[in-house]
């Protein structure tokens, strides 16, 4: 059986009580792997790392010389020669120069980068130059989705487009229920509160549609990061637009990920209202997995998995418009809430066509790591 080291970003927290949505999806790839025991995921010191995984903490080398990624990738080489460790395959998630220090210092051994976000905005993978350099040191380029494979690919001729280093591994999520649920007369927004992600404009639609509706609430659910902490400027107006619809509305903030998926079962109507370029959408997976009618917007990768099972508004000519977002968003929200036919009906459509399960997420990943292995 191969040896798969797993390396996460510093900031990531793989444990049930607060993990973010790389440390999510790798440890649904480690779980519904056929081999779990092949793994081993490094990252930083946790108390409450999540079962079943081989998790072993990473302790900064020099963090105050290299920061806090490169200091992660230098004290995983260190245990790497400490230990004659020797693994087949080393899985970089997120960070291009790790990738590239880890591959440079161990041409020895096979290293891939995992991306999740869009390369052209992450050091070390910026310009198609620095790609290209990707390309010739790594083993391969693993693509959460096409929108984040043709960004890789920005800049880079057709050949090079071309080669057989770069996959896509789209991604998935165990869906929890077996029975289709009944659902509550809610609205769920679930995501970072940050203006990117649209919530306060979501929110707004809220607060022009659900008085018209006093039977329905709105659940909203997040931080600025995956902890608790001082609500942002941001966050106190997203707290102002709730204020206006008393008890209508219900504020979780940081909320572990397990009461979250809770909160998407039990959601008649979810909104994703993401304005920025979405790699994949993991709360729109999610969404989906938990039969939820869904809002959510044409932005990035999002597409690829809500197109002719969820709402898709096309924002791109009022990103810089907030005003007309709301009132966009509040048009689909009241339709779907007046609507019972059609909310049904997608509840139906998300429920019944759902191939997003992270057993097809993780089977593929082990598909793509033997072809590389074998490469």
């Amino acid at each position: 059986m191969a040896s798969i080291d797993i390396l996460l970003p510093h900031k990531e927290m793989m444990s049930d009580s607060n993990r973010g949505a790389i440390a999510t999806v790798v440890s649904e790839l480690v779980l519904n792997s056929a081999s779990p025991d092949m793994f081993s995921v490094f990252g930083i010191p946790l108390s409450d790392p999540i079962e079943g995984i081989d998790y072993r903490p990473l302790s900064f080398y020099r963090k105050w010389l290299y920061g806090g990624n490169l200091g992660m990738a230098h004290a995983y080489l260190r245990t790497l020669t400490a230990q004659n460790r020797n693994p087949d395959l080393i899985e970089v998630h997120g960070r291009a120069h790790v990738a590239a220090l880890i591959a440079r210092k161990r041409p020895d051994l096979k290293v891939v980068l995992y991306l999740h976000n869009d390369p052209r905005h992450m050091k070390g993978c910026k310009t198609p130059a620095e790609r290209r350099a990707l390309l010739s040191s790594l083993a391969g380029i693993f693509c959460i989705s096409d929108y984040i494979k043709g960004c890789f690919c920005d800049g880079l001729d057709q050949n090079e487009a071309a080669t057989d280093k770069i996959f896509i591994i789209p991604n998935g999520v165990t869906r929890r229920l077996t029975t289709q649920p009944h659902k509550a007369k809610q609205v769920l927004i679930a995501a970072r509160m940050v203006p990117e992600k649209g919530v306060l404009e979501a929110c707004r639609a809220a607060a022009f549609v659900l008085p018209e509706v006093p039977d329905w609430t709105l659940h909203v659910i997040g931080g600025k990061r995956f902890l608790d902490e001082p609500p942002t400027a941001y966050e106190q107006q997203i707290y102002e637009v709730l204020a206006g619809l008393g008890r209508q509305a219900v504020h979780h903030g940081f909320t572990p990920y397990d009461d979250v998926r809770t909160h998407q079962e039990q959601a008649a109507i979810c909104i994703v209202p993401s304005l920025w370029e979405e790699p994949a959408g993991l709360t729109v997976i999610e969404a989906l997995s938990a039969g939820a009618a869904l809002i959510t917007t044409n932005r990035g990768g999002i597409p690829e998995t809500a197109t002719g099972r969820a709402v898709i508004v096309d924002i791109s000519a009022y990103l810089e418009d907030s005003a007309k977002l709301s009132e966009i968003f509040a048009h689909e929200l009241r339709s779907l809430i007046i609507n019972e036919a059609q909310r049904t009906a997608l509840q139906d459509r998300a429920w019944q066509d759902y191939p997003f399960s992270s057993k097809i997420m993780s089977n593929k990943a082990d598909k793509v790591r033997r072809s590389v292995l074998d490469a």
